[in-house]
């Protein structure tokens, strides 16, 4: 598997990543379903296919609990990239948003991105 230096990290992570978007859990953006099963035997096999790269977010639903549950024991092995999401306190098509620009609704705030931090590592199986 090919790699390359993360910017200035210094960190060699594969040019293939994982896009945990994909282990989601129910369906949610008329996107496929995946259950616990499917979605331990995904993350291994993303391990096993020697990619080091892994990218979730809030918003992928329980792409980071399951990468707590079920690869946390091989952390060693891959580096997480965690993505931030925009505030989910006011939802499109609510009488709130009518009051909001566009531009205003997908703005992402370093408040609300810090805020995110504390229940994703909870969800990754690490205490804050």
């Amino acid at each position: 598997m090919q790699k390359a230096v993360l910017g200035r990290t210094g960190l060699e992570v594969t040019r293939l990543g994982f896009g945990a978007m994909e282990i989601r859990g129910p369906r949610i953006w008329s996107g496929r379903s995946v259950t616990d099963d499917e979605a331990e035997r995904i993350l291994n096999a993303v391990l096993d296919a020697g990619i080091n790269f892994i990218d979730t977010a809030y918003d992928y639903g329980l792409s980071e609990e399951y990468i707590g549950r079920f690869i946390s024991h091989r952390r060693s092995e891959y580096f997480l990239a965690r993505s931030t999401s925009r505030n989910p306190g006011v939802r499109q098509g609510s009488l709130d948003w009518h009051f909001l620009n566009a531009a205003a609704y997908f703005e992402v705030h370093r408040d609300w991105c810090v805020r995110q931090l504390p229940d994703s590592v909870l969800r990754f199986g690490k205490r804050p």
